[in-house]
């Protein structure tokens, strides 16, 4: 199997008023890849977690009003930023981030209302850009101490105002086991829960696909997580727990 770049990407959306009937795809006009929906800032406006573009807009259908802002610096001149696959690498290149790639965001914020979006780097830690006028501009990406097995994550808030990081934070490890982070502070992520630990066989063969638990998202609902992970790239599981038991 082939690699075919995934270029001149561009993201859209579709609208029902009866989930039955659906409209055309419409275009949002941003060429982005999208690490995650749409999520709420503190003042409620929207803001996507891409590679090097954070879109954000104060429309609360998100699908209106959008502004491009990212980490990008200079790269792309008087052009049209774009997000995809290819680009990450180049702007990487550009501005001589000591990592393999910076990409794939996912974000939290803090009560004095900074914005700390998390990144991921192909190396053995993850990197960190701040945001202080809610998402409007970006610092400079630095590394962090949080380690990472080179995967997706998802950070979030849990509803006693403790933070969150769902990772595969073992490095080297085939992205095995599945495991959170918890932080007081959104600062110190100090205390670690094994979510999931048990190997996985592959049944089809693929292009990427020697790894365990990957790409996970959260939904915290009614006192529950519920934490939804892929098995070697073939497999959708969920896992529910209390989060009384973090």
């Amino acid at each position: 199997m082939k690699d075919c770049g995934h270029t001149n990407t561009d993201l859209g959306y579709i609208s029902t008023k009866d989930c039955v009937n659906w409209s055309e795809p419409k275009s949002l006009g941003i060429g982005i890849i999208p690490n995650f929906g749409p999520q709420k800032t503190n003042s409620g406006r929207l803001i996507i977690s891409g590679n090097v573009m954070f879109p954000y807009t104060d429309n609360p259908s998100g699908v209106e009003g959008s502004n491009i802002t990212g980490i990008y610096g200079d790269y792309f001149g008087n052009d049209k930023p774009v997000d995809d696959s290819e680009t990450i690498h180049r702007i990487t290149e550009h501005n001589k981030w000591d990592a393999r790639l910076i990409c794939e965001g996912s974000f939290f914020q803090t009560d004095d209302n900074v914005i700390h979006m998390m990144l991921r780097s192909n190396t053995v830690t993850l990197w960190h850009s701040e945001s202080h006028d809610d998402g409007e501009t970006w610092s400079e990406p630095k590394i962090t101490g949080y380690t990472d097995d080179g995967s997706k994550f998802h950070f979030g808030r849990l509803p006693d105002g403790r933070f969150y990081g769902v990772s595969n934070s073992v490095v080297r490890s085939k992205r095995l086991p599945l495991d959170i982070y918890v932080s007081e502070d959104g600062e110190q992520f100090n205390r670690r829960y094994i979510l999931c630990d048990e190997p996985y066989q592959v049944k089809k063969e693929g292009l990427y696909k020697d790894v365990v638990y990957g790409y996970p998202h959260t939904l915290i609902k009614d006192g529950y997580m519920y934490v939804i992970y892929s098995k070697g790239k073939e497999t959708i599981e969920v896992s529910k727990f209390s989060i009384d038991q973090l």
